[in-house]
This record gives C-alpha cells, sequence and structure tokens, in this order.
C-alpha cells in the first residue's frame, strides 16, 4: 500500500508539473500570436492542448487502479479509455505542424488532415471496442489494469506518426534552416527515451513529462528564432545577419565568404496593382525560389522591403557568378512553369569579400549593393529597348 502511495505521489509530482509547463507554454503562446504567424500558432497551441489531455488522463488513470469498488472501476475505465483515444493526438498535431512549417501550404496541410482523421478514428473505434474485448487494455473485476493483445498497434500509431515527421524533416533539410530542423529533430528524443524506459520499467509512467520537454525545446526554440527573423518570410532580419558579418570578417583571413544582395523587380508594381496581400506572396515565393538554389549553410536575411542579403561560404569569384546565374534559372523556369499574375525575377550584386582590403561589413556590403543597382540599370535598359521593339512597326 505503502509503495503504491508513494508511486502516485511521484506520478503527481510529474504531472502536476508537466500540466504547470504546458499552461504557461499556452499562455505565452495566445500573449504573443501574431497575425502572419496565426496558422502556425494555432497548430502548436493545438499539440499543447493535445498533451495536456493525454498527460491529465494518463495521471487520472493511475488515481482509480487497484482502489476498490465498482465506481472507482467504472472510473478507471473511463479514463483509460479516453487516454487510449487521445494518445495519438499529439503525434498528429506534430505531423501537422511539421507539414506545415516546413513547406507553409494550408492546402497540403488539409489534404492531410483528412488522411490523419482516418487513422485517428479508426484508432477510436479500436479503443472502444477494447472495453469489450481488451485488445488495447482492459480492466478486470478487481480494478487492475492491463495491456492487451493489441497494444503495440496502439503505440505504433503516434511512434509511427513521429517517424514520418522525422523522415519528413530530414528529407526537406535543404530547403530550410538547420537551426530550426535541429529543433524540429529533437523532438522525437524525449518521449522515445520516456517510452523505452517505461517498457523497461513498469508502472513507471513518463509520456506526458517526455513530450512536454519535447514542447518546451521547440517552443523555445521558436521564441528564441523569432528574435532573428523576419515575421513574413521567415529568413533572418538584419541586426542577425549584420551580427553573422561581423564574425565572418573577424575570420576573413583564415576562410573568406562571399554576400549576394538580390532585390525584387517589379515589386511597387504587384503591390500597386494586385494588392499587399500578392506582394507578401511574392516575396514568400521569391524567398522560396532562393532557397532552393541555395545550400543550407547559407544564410538569407531581409534588410527592406524587397530586399534580400545572402551570406555564402564561397571564396572564389567564378563558382559565385555561376551561383547568380544558378538563381536566375531558378526564377525563369518558375515563371515558365507558374500559374501567376507576375513575373518574378531579381537583380543581384555579388562580391567575394577580400581580407587585404580590410573593408568594413559597411563598406563591403555598399560595394555589393552598388553592383546590384548596376544589374537593376542593366535590366532596365534591356526592358526599355525590347518595349522599343515591340511598338516599332516591321
Amino acid at each position: 500500500m505503502h509503495d503504491s502511495i508513494v508511486t502516485l505521489a511521484r506520478q503527481y509530482d510529474l504531472g502536476v508539473f508537466s500540466a504547470v509547463i504546458l499552461l504557461i507554454l499556452l499562455f505565452s503562446l495566445l500573449r504573443n500570436i501574431e497575425k502572419r504567424h496565426r496558422t502556425s500558432s494555432q497548430l502548436f497551441g493545438l499539440l499543447l492542448v493535445c498533451i495536456l489531455l493525454q498527460t491529465s488522463f494518463d495521471y487520472l488513470s493511475w488515481v482509480w487502479e487497484d482502489l476498490p469498488g465498482q465506481n472507482a472501476r467504472i472510473a478507471n475505465l473511463t479514463c483509460n479509455l479516453i487516454l487510449y483515444l487521445v494518445t495519438p493526438l499529439p503525434a498528429v498535431t506534430w505531423l501537422l505542424y511539421v507539414h506545415y512549417q516546413l513547406f507553409g501550404s494550408t492546402r497540403q496541410l488539409l489534404r492531410l488532415s483528412r488522411l490523419l482523421a482516418v487513422l485517428v478514428a479508426a484508432n477510436a473505434v479500436l479503443a472502444a471496442l477494447s472495453v469489450k474485448t481488451g485488445w488495447f487494455f482492459s480492466v478486470d473485476l478487481a480494478n487492475n489494469y492491463q495491456r492487451g493483445p493489441l497494444f503495440i498497434l496502439h503505440i505504433l500509431i503516434p511512434y509511427g506518426l513521429l517517424i514520418v515527421s522525422f523522415l519528413m524533416i530530414l528529407r526537406a533539410n535543404t530547403s530550410t534552416e538547420p537551426e530550426l530542423n535541429r529543433a524540429l529533430l529533437v523532438f522525437i528524443v524525449p518521449p522515445l527515451v520516456g517510452t523505452i524506459a517505461q517498457m523497461i520499467f513498469y508502472g513507471l509512467s513518463l509520456n506526458g513529462a517526455s513530450i512536454t520537454i519535447s514542447a518546451l525545446i521547440v517552443y523555445l526554440r521558436i521564441q528564441n528564432r523569432g528574435l532573428s527573423t523576419d515575421a513574413l518570410t521567415g529568413t533572418y532580419n538584419r541586426r542577425h545577419f549584420e551580427r553573422i558579418i561581423q564574425h565572418k570578417i573577424s575570420r576573413a583571413g583564415r576562410e573568406s565568404f562571399s554576400v549576394i544582395i538580390a532585390d525584387l523587380n517589379g515589386f511597387k508594381q504587384i503591390n500597386d496593382r494586385f494588392g499587399h496581400a500578392a506582394g507578401d506572396e511574392a516575396l514568400q515565393q521569391a524567398v522560396s525560389l532562393l532557397r532552393r538554389t541555395l545550400r543550407q549553410d547559407d544564410l538569407i536575411a531581409r534588410f527592406g522591403g524587397d530586399e534580400f542579403y545572402i551570406l555564402l561560404d564561397i571564396q572564389d569569384d567564378a563558382l559565385l557568378q555561376e551561383k547568380v546565374r544558378r538563381i536566375e534559372e531558378t526564377f525563369a523556369r518558375h515563371n515558365a512553369e507558374a500559374i501567376s499574375p507576375y513575373p518574378l525575377s531579381v537583380s543581384m550584386g555579388a562580391a567575394v569579400y577580400d581580407a587585404q582590403k580590410h573593408l568594413t561589413a559597411a563598406k563591403f556590403l555598399s560595394f555589393a549593393d552598388q553592383l546590384m543597382y548596376q544589374d537593376k540599370s542593366r535590366r532596365q535598359v534591356q526592358l526599355a529597348k525590347n518595349k522599343t521593339l515591340e511598338t516599332t512597326p516591321h
């Protein structure tokens, strides 16, 4: 009896600790939600609610365990049933959150939601039937909980979804920022460790605490990332870029680097003709095209309204110009394939930092900026010539 009380007290401590952390995260998230990040914040908030439900009913199932009386058995059975119903939900919402973080498409998100709803419904049916069949779990007449023969199937659902999300992050590794990737990848580690410990030491319940730790890690990464990123495009902001380039210049004697300044052409016209929502979408699409061409370790920062600074570990000018050419090809290919009312292109200035000149960051970026304006002027002259040829009678 003493051992069971001690065990319950430990579960209570873990349960309360996890619940308090989740409520703090949820409250903080709701206070700091931004319109542009509404979908992402809603998904993460839903994840926190699902974890809170799982943690609560995981604890409640322990409260009624082994207590005498029919009412205690019914309460134990009910709490375990609800626990089995909600257990897949954190993994489901996590997969939706990861998908949106990586691809940002609400249409694809809805399609994925429908597929996952089928899986959740199948788990719910089997859990409900387990009350009679004992497939997932059973509570005997003495009010003792036992795992059923299909318990492993129930566990495979959430962990299968976590593995899918893990592989999805790895596969999309080249199109997302590495620091965000690491935070997303780490999410699976605490639940995996908790489950292994729980299987070894039967009676120990670490599900709620372990997944709460995962949520806390991701949330702290989101908050930290928010201080150094642009809210609209997800690129780094000017302050972060300037900090990084100062560090690069301090090491330029050992390893050189290069910068590309890319200015979105016709951005004002897109805003004036199609509205600011279309302008925002154009900026986001431009970033997506840039990332498609760049390497994982290349850094993109949004400086002005339509200007992006790219930091690359390229030390040779010929390789840098090849990178510029590939960016132009990516935008041209997008314009040929995309069904869009406006084309996308960027004027670029690219330069390799020469440590022997001892340029400050401001002077080096000013030089690259001049090259960008030269490219923009060249494009404008070429565009004027093309219009002249189109209107000249043959």
